[in-house]
């Protein structure tokens, strides 16, 4: 990837903000910038808030894995989960918020789970799925040939090695 492109790995396992609980942040307008990745660190809740707070995006709680020792699985009731950790817990397009008592209120009842992020109009962003399994970089290596470089922008660095 070309440009001045920002690799952040795990950008929203992070935890930052000091504003007091229950607070919503504000949004910023579209277009405008949203502030920088929040730092690493805190317990989930925190990294939910921080990322509301540092950059205004809708969340909601994703499944997590029951076992890191052996073969991974999903907390969900499929024992043959084919997206192990990668789906939602709650019904996304209902339930993602960026109201921080809200954010709160679902990280009680799911302490563990991971941070799910409504892209589009919700969060006034989009994601770009750089997959190097299926070709991603030369498609992205052409795309970028024929229309020019990517922007600056907040990247993921996902298991696969992708962007």
């Amino acid at each position: 990837m070309s440009g001045d492109t920002v690799v952040v790995p795990e950008v929203l396992d992070s935890a930052r903000g000091t504003a007091p609980d229950g607070a919503t942040p504000s949004m910023p307008a579209a277009g405008e910038p949203r502030g920088e990745a929040p730092p690493l660190g805190g317990t989930m809740s925190d990294r939910a808030l921080a990322t509301v707070r540092a950059l205004g995006w809708h969340v909601f709680p994703i499944r997590q894995v029951l076992d890191l020792t052996g073969s991974p699985r999903c907390d969900c009731s499929d024992p043959q989960c084919p997206t192990v950790a990668k789906h939602p817990r709650v019904l996304w397009s209902q339930e993602a918020t960026n109201d921080a008592g809200r954010v709160k209120r679902l990280w009680e009842r799911f302490p563990n789970d991971g941070i799910g992020v409504a892209t589009g109009a919700k969060s006034g962003i989009w994601v770009l799925d750089v997959d190097p399994r299926a070709d991603g970089d030369e498609s992205l290596a052409a795309l970028e040939k024929e229309h020019g470089a990517l922007p600056p922008t907040i990247t993921v660095r996902t298991g696969s090695g992708g962007l």
